[in-house]
């Protein structure tokens, strides 16, 4: 006697959810692609194809079973909270990795969060994401406040978090690590120097006022000269700027 179907597509389908509860469980790639890729690969019956559960019942289903897989660490203050989805093999990479990336994102942060935040490893050659954070703002504190938890984090998994090079996207607010040296992104940097001058409503002049524009880039291209020429280029760009660029300077000095 035994229990298992006589049915060959009820085995199949059988095989089949077990293989992509499987990934979906190991992997981060999306639920629907997995389902689609397992699917294809296993080349079923009509029969079986009828016994499948709809894509969005088994990812529902699977989404409940990944969460309850992804650790998250929570952190409140006040009406402000911080959320880090990162599994313990991931702080791992993160903590072993003496170079780290970190940039965030508005676009896409669910209410009531203001931006989510990734933390990328580097291993093998590459950046991995390691901790996906939504944070409530992008101040300074909120900031030492998630390298704090991370820290904490380090020692419970009797490591510690003390990267040698972290590359950012010119946030001020992410200096955690004094003893670290801190590289900008040349993407973000003319980004940050571009959206300054459409704040202090300038980019009608930088469009078509060709001096303001050739001493805008003169500020930018700062980044390209050897670092101990920058100090006394950008004093020599100071005195010879136009006054309209006076808190555009004040802005690039600051940071």
């Amino acid at each position: 006697d035994h229990n298992h179907s006589s049915n060959p597509d009820e085995v199949t389908v059988k095989l089949l959810r077990d293989k992509m509860k499987e990934r979906i469980l190991a992997e981060t790639t999306s639920i629907t692609k997995i389902c689609d890729e397992e699917i294809v690969k296993a080349n079923i019956s009509k029969g079986a194809t009828a016994l499948i559960p709809t894509v969005v019942e088994f990812r529902s289903n699977m989404s409940k079973a990944r969460r309850k897989k992804t650790p998250i660490f929570s952190i409140k203050r006040g009406q402000d909270r911080i959320l880090i989805f990162a599994s313990d093999q991931q702080l791992k990479l993160l903590y072993e990795s003496s170079t780290i990336f970190m940039d965030g994102t508005f676009d896409i942060a669910p209410a009531p969060f203001k931006q989510v935040y990734l933390i990328h490893a580097e291993n093998f050659g590459q950046g991995l994401p390691v901790a996906f954070c939504l944070l409530p703002n992008k101040r300074g504190r909120t900031y030492l406040e998630l390298f704090e938890r991370l820290k904490e984090q380090a020692i419970l998994l009797k490591t510690k978090f003390d990267p040698k090079r972290i590359i950012t996207d010119f946030e001020p607010g992410l200096l955690p690590f004094p003893f670290a040296i801190h590289y900008g992104c040349m993407f973000h940097f003319n980004q940050a120097v571009h959206r300054k001058i459409t704040d202090l409503g300038l980019a009608s002049d930088y469009l078509h006022n060709e001096a303001i524009r050739n001493q805008c880039r003169q500020i930018m291209a700062l980044s390209f000269m050897p670092i101990e020429q920058v100090h006394s280029q950008f004093q020599r760009l100071e005195t010879i700027t136009s006054a309209a660029l006076s808190d555009l300077l004040l802005y690039f000095k600051n940071q």
